[in-house]
This record gives structure tokens, sequence and C-alpha cells, in this order.
């Protein structure tokens, strides 16, 4: 979000309902084992069914 923040927030507010409600999005900080974790789901989703699931 510290890149790339405006162009998802504007991207979502672009893409919805103009009458739906605001998005909030809540951001917080990751680190190793957050990124660990991730990449062990990646992992799994391609051993079990052949490819990632997104």
């Amino acid at each position: 979000m510290d890149v790339a923040g405006k162009v998802v927030e504007n991207t979502i507010r672009d893409n919805r309902h103009p009458r739906a409600a605001p998005v909030g999005l809540k951001t917080r900080v990751s680190d190793f084992h957050d990124w660990a974790r991730g990449a062990a789901v990646l992992a799994i989703q391609v051993l079990v069914l052949g490819g990632a699931q997104v």
C-alpha cells in the first residue's frame, strides 16, 4: 500500500456501484513468518491442485 495505495483505492472506487458503501482497507506490517505462510499455501495449492488458485 505504500507504493500503490492510491491506485488500489481509486480502482476499487471506480469499479464499484456508485451507491455502494465505501470499502475500508486495513493494512498491517508483515514479517518473514507471514511471507513464509503465504509461500507455503501457494506451494500446497500447486502440489494438490496442479496450479495456484487466484
